[in-house]
């Protein structure tokens, strides 16, 4: 498996305020209902520092009134995949790449490392040539040469290129394609994001099939801002 991999080297509350009125028929019930109103903007509305509102998306990433993903995000989160024909859930934990300025959620049994300048490795623990490769890719790529520069490293492995449609495979906003030889298999994967656009290059094995593991942590990469 290393020579492919050689191959491709705060919270704001908005104003409740009360307005003055002489006397209060029921001064407890106004501070109760204010209480509760209060609770309830704190759980939906988080305001950043430029006072532009957010709402938590599900990834645990703030979101603005745009829609763009901030960088303040919840340090753990459930993910659900499959490995051995079983449908797992485990927590994974929120990683931060000092070498690309991302963030990521990684389930325990595996260890996020710098590979290289642009370039950083996801192993399985124990098992190093089980791994996803994460190359984040500048906002301008230009698709149509990624894809032809990803089939080129692919063929290098296998002539025989393949898409995945594979349940648990796809990607909405991108492609999945990999070759196959003897008991290796390499899985390539454009994540075509406006803001987080990225590279994942996954080098599992048929008997040690981790692909679904390391595609639902690679949706979970957001560049920080």
């Amino acid at each position: 498996m290393g020579k492919w991999k050689g191959i491709a080297l705060g919270v704001t509350l908005t104003g409740l305020l009360l307005s003055g009125c002489g006397t209060s028929v029921d001064q407890q019930a106004t501070e109760d209902s204010t209480e509760e109103k209060a609770e309830k903007k704190v759980e939906e509305t988080v305001t950043n520092e430029n006072g532009s509102s957010q709402e938590t998306g599900q990834d645990g990433a703030q979101q603005n009134e745009e829609g763009q993903s901030d960088t303040v995000r919840i340090m753990e989160k459930n993910l659900q995949y499959e490995l051995g024909g079983e449908v797992k859930e485990e927590t994974a934990f929120l990683k931060t790449s000092t070498n690309q300025g991302y963030s990521m959620y990684v389930l325990p049994a595996y260890e996020l490392n710098e590979e290289e300048p642009g370039k950083d490795m996801l192993t399985l623990k124990g098992q190093e040539e089980v791994s996803m490769r994460i190359e984040l890719l500048p906002e301008d790529v230009n698709w149509t040469e990624m894809e032809e520069n990803t089939i080129s490293f692919l063929k290098a492995v296998s002539d025989t290129v393949n898409p995945v449609t594979e349940d648990g495979l796809t990607i909405e906003n991108g492609s999945v394609q990999e070759v196959e030889k003897d008991n290796e298999r390499v899985t390539s994967v454009l994540i075509k994001d406006k803001e987080t656009p990225v590279r994942l290059t996954i080098f599992t094995q048929k008997d040690a099939d981790h692909r679904k593991a390391f595609l639902e942590m690679g949706k979970t990469i957001l560049k920080a801002k």
